[in-house]
């Protein structure tokens, strides 16, 4: 009972915590506002933990990266930021709450619906099913293949201009991109999840464990050759999503450790990108405009990476005239489609962009769902991701299909990184998206196939013994 009435009031807190939190922040309380942000972030991710047990749940994702964003926005270390306007802690506000919310929700539904329904235990019994094997093992070469001879096209097309070997520009990786081949290419990070979930499923022989490593090496090595910071975190990053999803009893000591070991991974990652990246000395603390000039570039980069894409909302919020009704998230369709090539779908397309520098152009989650409508934009989009995301929680650990694996990892790294883009009007994102349903559909009919060849081949050999 006490823990009911304690989570009953888990919402009126947290929203009595952020609206003080942000009153601080408005009128210059930017270390008081850092705490209270800090300590709504701890709350809402303990409660969580408490109920879910789990350490990629969606929403903890989201309230570790939504809040600490905020937290650090509040510090306002660099000239960049400037105070937030109303309309932005609404949107930033409302988004997180009635995500939370449409989140509880659905799955307050899904349990009531099905209150005794047991995990489908496809993992186990798809060890048993060599057809299954092959189907997943098969998919795993055909998406490396097609990535590596999109990548290949893409060097002969652009004359081998590939990042990694050009001087230097912030500009350089939108540089080697042929329109339509280049989805293919970063296609690749789902190569490693998609190796891990048939990793799960038993051991291959040698010669499979060699084409893995080199499937996976590939997919490693193309984003690198890139300089593509994000291609590079989403290939790390999914593989070790995966791995938490398929496996269910993981000791918490070992989940910290793995934690910690792969935080220092992905930033010696970056720390390699940028070297490679050849920045003129002094380039980044201009960019940055840190303050404080002596901070070090550590300290300047990771801030500003995060803390920038809500200064370029706050912008928009501030300077937007009119709203686009849906034409900015309509961009997927209109890219996917070849639509966007159409005069008029240009001109429906060139909205001004709103950012405090050029050379910073990522953008929050909401950026473009406050385009097109604004703050009830932004709640009602909060409401919809967040049951959608409980839908998708639900599907992936009760079946953990392939496709079911894949999908939930990206849905985890989109909240893990929701300050940083817009994602879900992103073409990347819903190519992805359309490569995960291809891959479970390739799956099915493979299997459907192999399973009718082989009834074929036992009803032969059945007619021949009656004989």
């Amino acid at each position: 009972m006490k823990r009911k009435v304690f989570l009953s009031l888990r919402y009126p807190a947290a929203i009595l915590l952020f609206i003080l939190a942000a009153v601080l922040s408005k009128y210059g309380g930017g270390y008081p506002s850092f705490v209270i942000f800090l300590l709504l972030m701890a709350l809402e991710t303990v409660l969580v933990y408490i109920e879910d047990s789990n350490i990629i749940d969606l929403r903890l994702l989201l309230s570790i990266s939504w809040l600490f964003g905020i937290a650090l926005s509040s510090l306002k270390l660099s000239e960049l930021q400037s105070p937030w306007s109303t309309a932005m802690w609404f949107s930033v506000g409302g988004f997180y709450f009635l995500f939370m919310g449409g989140f509880d929700l659905i799955s307050w539904f899904l349990k009531k619906r099905a209150p005794k329904r047991k995990p489908e235990q496809s993992i186990r019994k798809n060890r048993r099913n060599p057809v299954f094997l092959r189907a997943v093992f098969s998919a795993v070469l055909i998406l490396t293949a097609v990535g590596l001879l999109a990548f290949i096209l893409e060097c002969f097309i652009l004359k081998f201009r590939v990042p990694i070997f050009l001087d230097w520009s912030y500009a350089a990786y939108s540089i080697f991109h042929v329109t339509g081949l280049h989805y293919f290419v970063v296609a690749l990070v789902l190569v490693p999840p998609l190796s891990v979930y048939f990793l799960s499923l038993g051991r291959p022989a040698k010669w499979g464990y060699l084409i893995l490593i080199l499937c996976n090496g590939l997919s490693l090595l193309i984003p690198f050759m890139l300089l593509s910071k994000m291609q590079m975190l989403l290939t790390l990053a999914l593989p070790v999503l995966a791995f938490l999803v398929i496996q269910e009893k993981i000791p918490k000591p070992v989940i910290l450790a793995g934690t910690v070991i792969f935080g220092f991974l992905v930033f010696g990652v970056f720390l390699i990108l940028m070297r490679y990246k050849n920045y003129p000395e002094g380039y980044l603390e201009n960019v940055f405009r840190f303050r404080n000039r002596e901070t070090s570039l550590t300290v300047q980069y990771p801030y500003i990476y995060i803390v920038n894409n809500y200064e370029n909302l706050n912008l928009l919020t501030i300077n937007l005239q009119r709203h686009s009704y849906g034409i900015r998230e309509l961009f997927p369709f209109f890219a996917l489609t070849g639509l966007k090539f159409l005069p008029r779908v240009q001109e429906l397309m060139a909205l001004e962009q709103y950012t405090t520098i050029p050379e910073l152009t990522t953008l929050t989650m909401l950026y473009h769902v406050y385009g097109d409508f604004g703050v009830p934009g932004t709640m009602l989009f909060g409401l919809l991701l967040g049951g959608v995301a409980a839908l998708v929680t639900d599907i992936s650990f009760r079946r953990k299909t392939a496709s079911g694996v894949l999908l939930y990892v990206q849905m985890a790294f989109y909240m893990a990184l929701s300050f940083f883009t817009t994602w879900f009007s992103d073409a990347t994102t819903w190519f992805y998206f359309i490569v995960t349903g291809a891959i479970a559909v390739y799956i099915r009919l493979y299997c459907r196939s192999n399973s009718r060849r082989g009834q074929r081949k036992t009803a032969r050999a059945f007619s021949k013994t009656e004989e």
